[in-house]
């Protein structure tokens, strides 16, 4: 069983920590965010936090209380629906990823939405300023991979699982972009999903090391 801990944004499994999309992907997003101001980013993710609980409580509900800083964000994503007309599955789902015969996870991820359209797609929404597509894709490769597994675990609530990814951008003026990811772009994001977990693995193996004297 995930618990997911908000206050710390930290996965468990079983009581033992697990890491998370987000922190897997430091070895792309690092050289981005690094020379933000931490308050800003904290205020960013803060706005964020909000946007998606809004977001989910429209999804769940029809209805939500929206604060006047995100009417904007949150008349993009009413709008979005309205186009769209999409068949939500899941919001807010804790996934994670094994390729281990004892089950016990790589990584943990929350993803946004599953919805069902032609296809299943996850989609995880952004309300940056500027999208940051390189690292947005990536990450969704994380939790496509999360949600198939689970799928093939009969873990989750998708049964057609085909592979579609899409990111949904929320603007402040009312505006929004979606797009689903191509072939070449999923390959690309990919690429660099698989280099991540690989240095994650390796500096997590270090550290063991360390911990553990050298042996």
């Amino acid at each position: 069983m995930i618990k997911f801990y908000d206050d710390t944004h930290t996965y468990e499994y079983n009581g033992i920590r697990i890491p998370s999309v987000t922190e897997i992907l430091r070895f792309v997003s690092r050289e981005t965010y690094s020379n933000v101001d931490a308050r800003a980013l904290k205020n960013a993710a803060e706005q964020g936090t909000r946007i998606h609980n809004t977001c989910e409580e429209l999804l769940k509900t029809g209805q939500a209380i929206v604060e006047k800083d995100i009417e904007g964000y949150i008349m993009a994503f009413r709008q979005w629906v309205k186009d769209y007309q999409p068949k939500i599955i899941e919001t807010e789902k804790i996934v994670y990823y094994s390729n281990s015969d004892d089950e016990m996870p790589l990584y943990a991820g929350r993803c946004d939405i599953i919805a069902k359209f032609q296809k299943t797609v996850t989609i995880d929404i952004k309300s940056s300023s500027v999208l940051q597509k390189n690292i947005t894709e990536v990450q969704l490769i994380g939790y496509h991979d999360a949600i198939a597994y689970m799928a093939m675990m009969n873990d989750v609530n998708v049964f057609d699982y085909d592979a579609d990814i899409a990111w949904l951008h929320l603007k402040s003026n009312g505006k929004y972009k979606y797009h689903v990811l191509t072939e070449s772009e999923k390959r690309t994001a990919r690429e660099l999903w698989e280099a991540c977990l690989t240095l994650h693995n390796l500096t997590a193996k270090k550290g063991r090391k360390k911990r553990d004297g050298g042996k």
